[in-house]
């Protein structure tokens, strides 16, 4: 005869029993909860337009602006072979196969050491100029009044050295040399005035103004071609012989005057010409200007690597001429840069950026919301 067991014993036993079968089941299950496990750490896929880039969904469907088939893409970019450096903010590097660069017309540049040069374009004017006249014949009277002022001595003949000065310093602020001054005076002053007024068949003067962004190029000495509506199909050739020493506050331009050879008497006074003046930068490292992205606060270039991998870096630029940029820091010579496309690759970069913290975001949110595993079974309470 079996003894009966008392209640609380039988009452364990039971328990025991249940949480025996339960484990059981776990481990049958494992395989599966595996599975499970590995697909949450596969990367999530949203959908994307290939034409609109902005459209992204976060299931199959079509564009609603073109009705194409949104294609999948993943959240997290491959990351590239090599080490991509630190990323400008707000751009990430991504992979571009080469049926799509060839869609979009992706092209290429190679930074490189060249000699560089700027074209500066400014409009002319063959020379009369009124303020010049009236500063040249103030200059002539106070050679004047200083040479009868001279023999009377003390505070007078100090006068007059005086008013000389004040006036060759006002012909030296429009832009004439000491030794154009110099010319203005004595028994040969008449001829001087072909700094006012071309002499038909010798030489003329222009007067060229350039934007003050471009003022600090110009040099005595450099050469100007220029170009009149008058005489399509002639070319005339001047050198500049004077500069201006400040910038003109109604017009933010400074003045430069060049000697014309015009040997047929072709150019008449106060005639409008189109200067081009060629200014030589020397050898600088430099990439096509539509290489760089300038935002106004930024500049960004957008180097190919040999793996595929586009890669957007922060440059600092210089100067420009003649379709080339300077480029100061953030490439080095040899880089393969995109030098057409710029705005679709910036566009495609600002996206795999947003992308990828749209993914983290979501990682981490879900990890805050998840509740710990306290490996109990099921149907049991805490």
């Amino acid at each position: 005869m079996i003894k009966p067991q008392p209640r609380g014993i039988l009452i364990l036993a039971l328990l025991a029993a249940a949480a025996t079968a339960s484990l059981a089941a776990c481990g049958r299950q494992a395989p599966g909860a595996a599975d499970g496990a590995s697909r949450t750490q596969k990367k999530s896929v949203l959908y994307q337009c290939p034409m609109h880039h902005e459209i992204v969904r976060s299931r199959p469907g079509h564009c609603p602006i073109c009705h194409m088939t949104l294609r999948p893409i993943e959240t997290d970019p491959p990351p590239p072979a090599a080490d991509p450096g630190n990323p400008p903010s707000g751009l990430a590097s991504f992979a571009l196969d080469g049926r799509r660069r060839q869609l979009i017309g992706v092209a290429y540049a190679t930074a490189a050491a060249r000699a560089m040069s700027r074209t500066i374009l400014a409009p002319g004017r063959i020379a009369f100029d009124p303020e010049l006249y009236a500063a040249i014949e103030e200059y002539r009277q106070a050679l004047r009044a200083r040479d009868s002022l001279s023999g009377a001595g003390g505070e007078t003949s100090r006068i007059g050295r005086n008013l000389a000065r004040s006036a060759a310093i006002k012909l030296r602020l429009l832009g004439l040399s000491k030794e154009q001054i110099r010319g203005l005076g004595g028994e040969n002053a008449g001829k001087n005035l072909d700094l006012i007024l071309p002499r038909r068949g010798k030489k003329a003067w222009v007067y060229v103004d350039v934007d003050e962004f471009d003022a600090h190029y110009l040099r005595k000495g450099e050469r100007l071609a220029l170009t009149s509506r008058a005489h399509p199909g002639r070319s005339f050739h001047a050198m500049i012989a004077a500069v201006d020493p400040t910038i003109n506050p109604a017009t933010r331009t400074l003045r430069a005057r060049g000697k014309i050879e015009d040997p047929q008497g072709e150019l008449r006074p106060d005639e409008y010409v189109d200067a081009a003046i060629e200014v030589p930068l020397g050898t600088r490292l430099c990439v096509p200007k539509e290489a760089v992205l300038d935002s106004g606060l930024r500049r960004i270039a957008f180097i190919s690597k040999a793996d595929g991998t586009i890669e957007p870096r922060a440059v600092e630029t210089g100067v420009r001429g003649d379709g080339y940029v300077e480029i100061l820091s953030g490439l080095e010579p040899g880089d393969k840069v995109i030098s057409s496309a710029g705005f679709l690759i910036d566009s495609e970069a600002r996206l795999k950026s947003a992308l990828k913290s749209f993914g983290s975001g979501a990682k981490e949110k879900k990890s805050e919301n998840a509740m710990p595993d306290m490996g109990m079974p099921p149907g049991m309470k805490m």
